[in-house]
């Protein structure tokens, strides 16, 4: 699987490849960094001698697992549990939103993700989201999609 990677999800960058370094396992993604970045690279034995000397980045780590598990599980409801492309489009822009200030009665998203970007976040193809899932958002009273300014 590639993976690119947008501005905005950045912060899910952090510990790239730790769960596979804590178990032992190969990781199995590779991303494309499309803006300028700085990987950092540890030995496996290095850095697990590290965490066994260092109780509190030890438990770092362990919070850092417990996130990227809660963050899987989310996104496996979101794509599983959803019946269509709309109603997986539709949780993915609630939980977008849920980290959005509210104003007015009215929550903004500045959403800088491409239709393509969105569509294999949420298992989709591009043209559903396009044609579909925003067209039938574009109608919806709930919902008022905008082009940047």
């Amino acid at each position: 699987m590639t993976a690119t990677f947008h501005r905005a999800l950045r912060s899910h960058l952090n510990g790239l490849g730790l769960p596979a370094t804590v178990t032992g396992t190969s990781y199995e993604l590779t991303a494309d960094i499309i803006d300028p970045a700085q990987a950092n690279f540890i030995a496996r034995r290095e850095f697990l001698n590290f965490l066994k000397d260092n109780g509190e980045a030890a438990l770092r780590v362990a919070q850092q697992l417990g996130e990227t598990y809660h963050s899987a599980i989310a996104e496996m409801r979101t794509i599983g549990l959803s019946h269509s492309a709309s109603e997986k489009l539709a949780r993915f822009l609630l939980e977008w939103a849920a980290s959005c200030p509210e104003e007015k009665g009215q929550v903004r998203i500045k959403m800088t993700l491409t239709h393509e970007e969105i569509a294999q976040m949420i298992g989709s193809s591009r043209e559903t989201v396009t044609r579909g899932c925003w067209r039938s958002f574009a109608g919806n009273s709930c919902c008022k999609l905008s082009a940047p300014h």
